[in-house]
């Protein structure tokens, strides 16, 4: 059993691993997204990828492996505003693995094995990240509040504000991208600890320039509207509380909604959301629920949709705990894990160590894991690859907190595609220790 901070510290992550998927940021999807075969492919002649980062935010070292080949470290090409690593693979799978030094000491060593069409997925260019525009500040005001109110106002990816009469009716939203916006505002009443949506405001602007003040947010307005109330039936989380929230995802914007009239344990709970002829073509929401923790283990589910109707949200089964070994003490610790194959989560399998500073992260496609036969995990010798600092990973004697994120469903690796009317993430997490 973790330590009360450990699990605490372990249901934030997850909850927020599965609230990320139901506030993907917007881009488009066509037919070149990656499709996530059941059989293995014929191994390509060729295949080129480029992993991609902001001019100045690379990986201090990446590497590639081509099939079970040896790691070869790929050095950087400067281009623009965006440097790349470049491998051709003549296996139909492979991997990439990336090492960073952050701030306060932290140091990371992450691995994706994947198909070659996904491993470009290792890139971190989304949000307009490098856009060499300086991020915008919104300014605004709220009426038409009564005392046990409070309003939200958010805009961009899960920028957001809070505001009541006690503390004042100014807002302000820092960090959003330039370019258009999508704003919406919410007011909900206080009663017995829960907030209750009553009003809302889905406003779409143009490019604003930073520092603007917004024209206030009235509930009150006739541009004000009440949300829609169906309700939503748990499966699968045998009784228990669940963490509950929704959302909406526009062009430029994911938003928080609101969470969940009652949730808990109750087998059926109302749920918050916006009339569908207030939405434009291609927005969607979405409901999300984590169970709390039940040992170690925390599960999640999030439905996309564009009607809001009474629905289910079901709950993927327990993931199987993996089964951990010492493969080696020296030069560096290495550990391996294996997890059994389970239906619900076919998409995507990762096990983060954590000891002390440094974390190790290893993430698995359901396409890999089909083509090498099995979901198994061994902590590659780097320590022989140009340019790899052995201590980007583990080391022999000292404890290692272990945390497995399993996905299934509609989703891949690829957490910024859109998703679509009716698609269903499910997510399942573990947790413990281990000593190499």
């Amino acid at each position: 059993m973790l330590s009360p901070n450990v699990v605490t510290t372990h249901r934030s992550i997850v909850a927020g691993f599965v609230l990320a998927l139901s506030v993907l940021s917007a881009c488009s999807h066509d037919s070149s997204d990656p499709v996530y075969p059941t059989e293995p492919p014929p191994s390509p002649a060729s295949s080129a990828v480029e992993v991609a980062y902001c001019r100045g935010a690379e990986p201090l070292w990446v590497a590639f492996q081509d099939g079970d080949g040896a790691w070869t470290r790929a050095n950087p090409i400067a281009s623009g505003q965006y440097t790349t690593f470049h491998h051709d693979f003549t296996s139909n799978r492979g991997a990439v693995a990336r090492a960073a030094e952050l701030p306060g000491g932290f140091r990371t060593l992450s691995i994706l094995y994947g198909a070659p069409s996904e491993l470009g997925l290792a890139s971190d260019t989304a949000f307009q990240r490098c856009s060499a525009d300086a991020r915008r500040t919104f300014n605004g005001t709220i009426a038409g509040l009564a005392p046990n109110d409070i309003a939200v106002v958010s805009a961009g990816n899960s920028v957001l504000d809070y505001t009541s009469i006690e503390t004042g009716s100014s807002w302000q939203l820092s960090g959003a991208l330039a370019g258009p916006q999508e704003f919406l505002a919410t007011r909900g009443t206080r009663v017995n600890g829960a907030v209750s949506l009553t009003k809302m405001i889905l406003r779409r602007s143009s490019g604003l320039p930073d520092g603007a003040m917004i024209p206030a947010f009235d509930f009150e307005s006739a541009e004000a509207f009440q949300p829609v109330v169906p309700t939503v039936t748990f499966v699968g989380n045998d009784g228990g509380a669940v963490i509950t929230y929704t959302g909406v995802r526009t062009a430029h914007s994911n938003s928080f909604l609101s969470a969940l009239a009652g949730g808990g344990g109750t087998a059926t709970s109302p749920y918050f959301a916006i009339p569908e002829d207030r939405l434009q073509t291609g927005e969607l929401q979405s409901v999300s629920a984590t169970t709390v923790p039940a040992g170690n283990v925390v599960r999640g589910t999030t439905v996309y949709f564009r009607t809001p109707v009474d629905r289910t949200l079901a709950f993927g089964a327990v993931p199987s705990a993996p089964e951990l070994s010492v493969v080696s003490t020296t030069p560096t610790a290495r550990l391996r894990a294996r997890f059994a194959v389970q239906g619900d989560y076919d998409r995507y399998t990762s096990i983060n160590f954590q000891q002390e500073n440094t974390v190790l992260s290893l993430s698995m496609s359901g396409a890999y894991a089909t083509l090498a036969g099995d979901y198994e995990f061994v902590v590659p010798d780097l320590t022989s690859v140009s340019g790899f600092d052995p201590r980007w990973t583990l080391r022999s004697g000292t404890q290692v907190l272990w945390t497995t994120a399993r996905v299934g469903g509609a989703r891949g690796l690829d957490y910024y595609a859109t998703p679509r009317d009716g698609d269903v993430v499910r997510a399942g997490s573990d947790a413990g220790f281990i000593t190499p």
